[in-house]
């Protein structure tokens, strides 16, 4: 029975993961109108719920079927049926359960679909003293790189001189002008800690014409380097979802 189980898994598997690929645009229209990847996640999941409970009680009243129709032609003598049995119930559970555990994968990869990188962590270049480069895995057009940083502009100036959240934000200029940097103060939070640092949002031309990147340059003011290094992967991943938000708003 384990062996049989663990083809009938393998077989669903392979059928929903081939159908979250040949439904990839239908998984971007989900993102496209709010839909958070973990919701789109379920939507797999809750799907693969309904094919098990529905293939459980059709094969159940099948069985039932069959077993009259065997009794009845006495097509094996002495048959006797109990489909009241626990081994009845057992097997359709199971059913279900292998329905359900072959939709983790199919759901996970249909939730990296929806958002390829909201929640992964990208890697980081090391520092170079107290100066910090950081290419963020951003690309865009000529004529998007302004409106971009207008939106980050507006992002660093709701967290000037307030002490909510994990940033606190001061002089934000720039970007007041076609492909102009901009520029902040910064503060991370742990705000115990004492981290404060300068940085300057910038465009970069990429190796294809009419791209660009966009890198960060981050200066360290105050702070052990180590509380400095670590406080900002917080900082940068929430700057890399200012741009996610940008691009689904846009």
């Amino acid at each position: 029975m384990l062996i049989q189980a663990l083809i009938a898994l393998l077989f669903v598997v392979n059928t929903m993961v081939a159908g979250v690929y040949e439904r990839t645009r239908e998984i971007g229209i989900f993102s496209a109108i709010g839909l958070a990847p973990n919701h789109v996640a379920l939507l797999y999941f809750a799907e693969s719920l309904v094919y098990g409970v529905l293939g459980s009680v059709l094969g159940y009243f099948c069985a039932q079927g069959l077993g009259r129709f065997l009794i009845a032609t006495d097509a094996i003598p002495g048959l006797y049926v109990n489909f009241s049995a626990t081994s009845s119930v057992l097997a359709s559970l199971m059913v279900a359960g292998v329905v359900l555990g072959s939709s983790l994968y199919p759901a996970r990869i249909a939730r990296k679909i929806a958002a390829p990188a909201l929640y992964d962590e990208f890697r980081l270049p090391p520092p170079d003293s107290d100066e910090w480069t950081v290419p963020l895995p951003i690309r865009i057009s000529a004529e998007e790189v302004d409106a971009l940083l207008a939106h980050l502009k507006r992002w660093l100036l709701a967290y000037e001189d307030f002490t909510i959240g994990d940033i606190v934000t001061a002089e934000v200029r720039g970007a007041d002008k076609p492909l102009a940097p901009l520029g902040s103060q910064v503060w991370l939070a742990p705000y115990d800690l004492g981290v404060s640092q300068s940085i300057e949002i910038r465009a970069e031309p990429s190796e294809v014409e009419g791209v660009f990147g966009i890198e960060v340059a981050i200066g360290r003011l105050s702070g052990e380097p180590a509380n400095w290094v670590r406080t900002n992967r917080r900082f940068l991943e929430a700057l890399r979802r200012q741009f996610l938000i940008w691009r689904a708003s846009d």
